[in-house]
């Protein structure tokens, strides 16, 4: 591992006051060192392939990470002097040349939830995106360690950071970029969930937009009985649905995953709960009436990041595959 520092602290200065103001009006401090890589990487852990970049969203500079087979491409940044149980902001600006190698922002190593953040949707390819959220500092914890990853893989992809920024407290809406809407409200907090608490959002798709599911190819939201329906049309092409959840699984946990499906004559459908490390748990199913199929989630003796929940009908089929009721809600005791 590496630490690389320089001199350039009049630089850094500059550069991190003009980092701060990204967020929008009223952005606090800026609790993270040389978040726009304007100094290089003054101030963070070099621990995999990673380069700077010179086609930055702001400034000249930004982070260029390129994972590869077997290899993760990753910086850290620990920041110290927090208060217990306090509340942060943590956000960066995120691109990718292809969206199933997305850029990943995280916490871990002092939070009360480990939290990471990691997919682009279909569009978004090749283009800066603002990504958020909040986390809370453990009870006994003054530090936590943020960190920017492009994991392992044999795809040929190229992740990048720019204008990463951590702040007390919850923070206003970012400014939108010229020609897109503005964000409609500030991140979702998530707090330790009580038992029973769902850790997916949107489960039973009452947002028929999709909500925290990114609704792919030919994937509609329609009421069937008066119940909303998440219905998968395959095509020539697969039709699916997905949603990353942004929380890191304790080792020794266990969860079960349910869902109301059902598919058209001859169609099979799948549900699927993927993982870092090539974890995946899948369950297919062919019934034409309404069932509650299960999958067993077990993280043995490693923690779980990067878990995702997708639901799936190959392409070339002939019909449907229809979702609804998905349920996966916590014990109550994973993160005490």
């Amino acid at each position: 591992m590496e630490t690389t520092t320089t001199f350039q602290r009049a630089r850094a200065v500059l550069l991190a006051t003009i980092a701060t103001t990204v967020g929008g009006a009223g952005a606090a401090e800026n609790l993270l060192e040389n978040g726009s890589f304007e100094s290089g990487f003054e101030g963070w852990t070099i621990p995999g392939p990673v380069s700077i970049g010179n086609d930055a969203h702001q400034g000249t500079q930004a982070a260029r990470l390129e994972p590869g087979s077997g290899q993760t491409a990753e910086l850290s940044q620990w920041i110290e002097d927090l208060t217990p149980r306090g509340r942060y902001t943590i956000a960066a600006r995120i691109r990718t040349t292809d969206r199933l190698v997305p850029p990943i922002l995280g916490v871990r190593n002092g939070a009360q939830i480990g939290k990471a953040h990691g997919w682009v949707a279909i569009d978004d390819e090749n283009r800066w995106l603002e990504r958020r959220f909040e986390v809370h500092v453990d009870d006994d914890a003054t530090a936590f360690e943020v960190y920017l990853q492009g994991w392992q893989t044999d795809r040929d992809a190229v992740v990048e950071f720019d204008s990463v920024r951590a702040w007390e407290g919850r923070q206003p809406p970012p400014e939108a970029d010229p020609g897109e809407p503005p964000w409609a409200e500030a991140p979702l907090i998530t707090i330790v969930p009580d038992a029973g608490d769902s850790l997916l959002r949107n489960p039973e798709f009452d947002d028929p937009d999709g909500g925290a599911w990114a609704l792919g190819l030919n994937a509609t939201i329609e009421e069937i009985d008066s119940v909303p329906t998440l219905r998968l049309l395959s095509t020539a092409d697969t039709s699916r649905t997905s949603q990353p959840l942004d929380l890191l699984f304790p080792p020794d946990g266990e969860w079960t995953i349910s869902v109301d499906v059902r598919t058209d004559p001859d169609v099979v459908g799948t549900v699927y709960f993927t993982g870092a490390d090539e974890f995946l748990v899948t369950r297919s199913f062919t019934n034409t009436d309404w069932e509650t199929i299960e999958l067993d989630v077990q993280t043995g003796d490693r923690w779980l990041r990067q878990g995702k929940l997708t639901l799936e009908n190959w392409k070339n089929q002939p019909g449907s595959a229809w979702f609804r009721n998905v349920r996966f809600t916590a014990r109550g005791d994973e993160w005490s």
